[in-house]
């Protein structure tokens, strides 16, 4: 079974550390947050690639200015195609968020 620590005062004020075997619903809960937690690491690695890839402010200025803002939203549309998030299978460009 799985336990977890909890730490507390006993009578003469000395602090104490117990073992305590954790409830199904708190392992259910751990396992949902390591997956939570998980999923949310895989997004963050994602929308790191996107952003190196897109590199800075200044330099997608310039690109626009220098190709046209088409060719920007080409340029990302394939940045996006080439870091899909987890569970898409092609973004959208009319979707800011995909």
């Amino acid at each position: 079974m799985t336990t977890k620590t909890v730490i507390s005062r006993n009578e003469q004020g000395e602090i104490v550390k117990t073992q305590v075997e954790l409830t199904p619903s708190e392992i259910d809960a751990r396992a949902a947050e390591a997956l939570t937690q998980a999923a949310d690491k895989e997004v963050q690695d994602v929308l790191a690639a996107r952003n190196s890839a897109r590199r800075s402010v200044e330099i997608q200025l310039e690109y626009i200015a220098e190709n046209g803002f088409q060719a920007w939203l080409e340029r990302e549309y394939q940045i996006r195609l080439n870091n899909p998030k987890p569970g898409q299978s092609t973004p959208n460009m009319d979707d800011p968020s995909s």
